[in-house]
């Protein structure tokens, strides 16, 4: 199990990334930075 340390380490690692999701029948890939 990750920590939220680990969860903020990750995205300060990587602050820009993609999170794919579908609504309805369509996918979505969204950019999110943080």
């Amino acid at each position: 199990m990750k920590t939220i340390q680990d969860c903020i380490q990750f995205t300060n690692e990587n602050p820009i990334c993609q999170l794919a999701t579908v609504e309805g029948d369509q996918p979505r890939v969204r950019i999110l930075g943080f």
